[in-house]
């Protein structure tokens, strides 16, 4: 202990005579001028998924599009609307091969993409304006 409290009164007494030395306004930038790679390296973006799987993804979507219009005729919004999603209800229930496939779950797979849908935009828009 008492090599312990030597030791502490040495560095305060080298503490009250020494004053905190204060860097130069442009430290940082000599030190990274000083380092060699740094002075030109920019991030660039690279998109997860190619340009490519996003028009072919857009494809698929117009094509399901398509064939839902051609199949159930949305021609006008009416309650005509209402009716063609059970029915796409009933055709998601012969795939399924489940007696059963209710209203609400219907309504919540079409609402759950769609949202899906519409969240990868914002992200995608958050993340340009990120990066850009």
């Amino acid at each position: 202990m008492d090599n312990q409290e030597e030791l502490e009164k040495l560095i305060d007494k080298l503490m009250v005579n020494d004053s905190l030395d204060q860097p130069s306004l442009d430290f940082t930038e000599n030190v990274l001028a000083k380092l060699p790679g740094i002075q030109n390296a920019h991030f660039v973006y690279k998109p997860l998924l190619p340009k490519s799987i996003f028009i072919i993804g857009a494809f698929l979507v117009l094509s399901l599009v398509v064939v839902i219009l051609k199949n159930y005729g949305f021609s006008e919004i009416d309650s005509r609307y209402i009716n063609n999603l059970n029915d796409m209800g009933a055709s998601i229930n012969n795939f399924f091969g489940q007696d059963r496939f209710s209203k609400t779950a219907t309504y919540v797979i079409i609402l759950g993409g769609f949202l899906f849908f519409v969240q990868t935009l914002i992200l995608k828009k958050h993340v340009d304006s990120r990066f850009a």
